[in-house]
């Protein structure tokens, strides 16, 4: 009996736990306002500045990673064409905030949600020993080279700048919000 019921209990939990993860980390990464400040003036400035420095692309690159190893388990196609995609949704996700919040978490949950139904039609993702998902890291880990970590530094910059860009053009006209939220 136990033999049975714990790869269901294994599978409801592992579901569950990406589920809320998917849910959590789209619903903040499709704000238009990642942040928001209730302080003094000066103080508030120089603490947005520095969560939009060094917070957000934290943020990001975490985002990234996760949607970056979820598609190399799915996916043949080379890492680099990994990288491109998922800073791909990341970036599509910001600017669609920006004038749809719904459109911006329609988006950010697409993706993962996909992965998780193709995960599970094809079970064979899942099958082999916890021994073989550390090699499989490993070899992921392996194969990330100079280049890539360039390219990984290239996406982080220009999706930080896309960023910056957008609330200036934001911030330039206030008085106007375009969203349809």
């Amino acid at each position: 009996m136990i033999e049975t019921l714990l790869p269901l209990a294994l599978t409801i939990a592992g579901i569950t736990a990406y589920a809320f993860f998917v849910f959590r980390f789209y619903r903040f990464l499709s704000r238009r306002d990642v942040f928001t400040l209730n302080l003094p003036k000066a103080f508030s400035i120089v603490l947005y500045l520095l969560l939009y420095l060094l917070v957000y692309p934290v943020c990001v690159f975490l985002w990234f990673a996760v949607l970056t190893a979820l598609l190399y388990v799915v996916s043949s196609d080379q890492l680099e064409t990994i990288m491109l995609i998922s800073m791909g949704v990341v970036g599509a996700v910001r600017v669609s905030c920006y004038y749809s919040e719904q459109l911006a978490a329609d988006i950010a949950r697409i993706v993962p949600l996909g992965l998780l139904s193709f995960m599970l039609v094809d079970s064979t993702l899942f099958v082999g020993s916890v021994q073989e998902s550390i090699q499989y890291a490993e070899a992921l880990w392996a194969n990330f080279d100079l280049v890539q970590w360039e390219t990984l530094l290239y996406y982080l910059g220009a999706v930080i700048g896309l960023e910056f860009a957008l609330r200036l053009l934001t911030l330039s006209f206030r008085g106007s919000d375009t969203r349809t939220d």
